[in-house]
């Protein structure tokens, strides 16, 4: 993979993002990234630190079921930290539960260079699946290409998100690791 080639995929400049919400937005955000699946809409999230299932024939609002963070049910009165891009903390992609999130954090390093310098640290990568989001009625193949009556060959591509949760313990303001979601 050349330098080219990341900056063709991720062509805009956005930068790391790390913030806090809630769990019941954290929902809220995974239902809104589901919410135009059957129109291939690009806000769909791909996630890190979690699980959860979709159910595109639901209708948009209740798609989005057994929602789990590190493993545990998510809990809609926690807090969970997220790393994501400046344009989805900033309410791009209709992500605008996350314009308020707190200990916003939108001045990480630039999302192309993190892309390249984990990729060239990392060496081949071989695509695979793991489990992070179920889709209801086999309508997504494992290589991520949707496929089904509601949707025509359409790859799933859209938000990045990671999850953890926050504990009460630790600092309010994120760490340098945290801030670029190597912690």
């Amino acid at each position: 993979v050349t330098m080219g080639e990341v900056l063709t995929v991720l062509p805009f400049q956005n930068t790391l993002s790390t913030f806090q919400v809630s769990g019941a937005t954290v929902v809220e955000a995974l239902e809104n990234g589901v919410s135009q699946i059957e129109e291939g809409a690009g806000r769909f999230p791909q996630v890190a630190g979690m699980t959860f299932t979709v159910d595109p024939a639901a209708e948009p609002g209740s798609r989005v079921s057994d929602v789990m963070v590190g493993g545990a049910p998510i809990d809609a009165a926690k807090t969970y930290g997220v790393v994501s891009n400046n344009y989805v903390r900033n309410g791009g992609d209709g992500y605008k539960m996350f314009t308020d999130a707190e200990n916003a954090y939108d001045f990480g390093p630039d999302l192309a260079d993190v892309t390249a310098e984990y990729i060239a640290a990392q060496g081949d990568f071989v695509p695979y699946t793991d489990g992070r989001i179920t889709v209801k009625y086999g309508i997504a193949r494992p290589d991520g290409v949707a496929t089904g009556p509601l949707l025509a060959q359409r790859p799933l591509f859209g938000a990045s998100l990671s999850f953890k949760e926050v504990r009460t313990d630790a600092p309010v303001a994120p760490t340098e690791g945290q801030r670029y979601g190597k912690s």
